[in-house]
């Protein structure tokens, strides 16, 4: 449920996904992915909330990079690799994140 209010919370505007990084947000998302590796619902929300913090703003991009996100959603694809809801939200993240930044592009496409 955590990480659905954030997603709803975040995808309102870049000044709010900025507010909800700075809180600490990104660190709660990808805890809640590593603590509920096989929950559907948490893997589906978490990256739903990834996909809206990350929106709008390179820096966050950045900041979830580096604490392991893509990696996480991926494990999420792997995982959850029959359900569509969770594939579709994956993807949705990995672009969000990967956008504009060749690296991250060419991380998840080594995956």
């Amino acid at each position: 449920v955590a990480c659905l209010a954030l997603g709803a919370i975040a995808r309102t505007s870049e000044e709010i996904q900025k507010q909800v990084a700075e809180a600490g947000g990104i660190d709660l998302v990808l805890a809640a992915m590593r603590g509920h590796a096989g929950s559907e619902e948490v893997q589906q929300e978490a990256c739903r909330a990834l996909n809206c913090i990350t929106a709008n703003s390179r820096e966050i991009r950045k900041q979830v990079a580096a604490a392991g996100g893509i990696e996480l959603v991926l494990a999420a694809m792997r995982e959850h690799a029959g359900v569509e809801r969770v594939q579709e939200r994956a993807c949705a993240a990995l672009c969000s994140i990967a956008a504009g930044t060749s690296e991250y592009q060419k991380q998840v496409a080594e995956a």
